[in-house]
């Protein structure tokens, strides 16, 4: 099962302008995150609750930017 992060990756540069800045406010490497947005490794519930967080989104939200199915 592979996610479509594209709706995440857009918020990301939104509210932070790179995907590097996003990282680094995470706590997670560069590299990391780029494995995640291409779905070679999950997002860990904590991180997806940060990321909200840091996005200004709601937890409602949460299915929305973490849990579209690729087609």
């Amino acid at each position: 099962m592979t996610y479509d992060y594209s709706l995440l990756e857009k918020k990301i540069k939104e509210v932070f302008f790179s995907k590097e800045r996003f990282a680094e406010k995470m706590g997670i490497s560069r590299a990391s995150l780029y494995s995640k947005l291409i779905g070679k490794t999950q997002f860990k519930q904590s991180e997806m609750l940060k990321a909200l967080k840091l996005l200004n989104l709601k937890e409602s939200e949460l299915s929305r930017y973490f849990f579209n199915l690729k087609v």
